[in-house]
């Protein structure tokens, strides 16, 4: 299967469309297998059929990789558009959990999994996911969110209509979204442990992400956040390949290098 958004039936009924304003031969079953392939991505890999179709496709890709990102919840405009070319890899450090998430973005491209980015505040964490996110901007759709932000949007939408609109989208973007970044997992719970309805919330959205892919960034140890949530949330969030757990240490805050 290709790595569109489009449908198979969608491309077919654009195709056949094109074929027959253009009166050019239109081979279906030539066409699906390009496209499973993603062959369809260049207007020169559709000999079948005008270049037209293509546009069209890469149009209705692009749109569809950005459909929940003005969903997402940032903490600073200025993380949004980082990206592996202004990580700092000026030490060792650095430079390794650089490499490994690179590597994270590399297997998410080919593949929907869970990733961990775990380590004190300051350290890049939110950085470099982000830069993974944006790296895949055109393959998947993305979204980011910070769930300390979520939940002020949550307590703010109990008397609020609009703010009620805005959070149920949020959610619904959360749990459809091909790429989500759950940024400040375990900091939106406080010190005393999440709340019921914080720790319901979470749980839906992860249990409705199961097949996609999701990085979460978090201050807390695996153990610490063991003892903040149910087992049943944190079983299905945190990988059991510890290849895909990125321990952020021995990294001087990133924001002051």
């Amino acid at each position: 299967m290709g790595s569109f958004d489009m449908t198979e039936d969608t491309a077919v009924r654009f195709a056949e469309l094109i074929a027959a304003k253009s009166n050019t031969k239109f081979d279906k079953q030539t066409f699906l297998e390009n496209f499973r392939k993603g062959a369809a991505s260049k207007a020169e890999d559709i000999p079948e059929v005008s270049g037209v179709l293509a546009e069209k496709i890469a149009k209705f890709k692009r749109g569809e990789t950005r459909k929940y990102y003005p969903m997402s919840l940032f903490t600073s405009e200025d993380i949004k558009h980082f990206t592996f070319e202004k990580w700092k890899a000026n030490t060792a450090a650095r430079k390794a959990v650089g490499v490994s998430a690179f590597i994270a973005g590399k297997q998410l491209a080919q593949q929907n999994s869970n990733y961990v980015f775990v380590g004190p505040a300051g350290t890049g964490k939110t950085a470099l996911a982000v830069a993974v996110m944006n790296k895949l901007a055109d393959v998947k759709s993305i979204m980011f969110v910070n769930l300390v932000a979520l939940r002020s949007t949550m307590l703010a939408s109990i008397d609020d209509e609009r703010a009620k609109q805005d959070y149920n989208l949020i959610i619904r973007g959360m749990k459809e979204v091909e790429l989500l970044v759950m940024d400040d997992f375990g900091k939106e719970s406080g010190a005393g442990g999440a709340t019921d309805k914080m720790t319901e919330i979470l749980y839906s959205i992860v249990n409705a992400r199961i097949g996609k892919s999701t990085i979460v960034t978090t201050n807390d140890n695996l153990s610490q956040l063991r003892s903040k949530y149910d087992e049943s949330l944190t079983s299905r969030l945190i990988p059991k390949d510890e290849q895909k757990i990125v321990l952020f240490k021995d990294i001087d805050d990133y924001r002051e290098a």
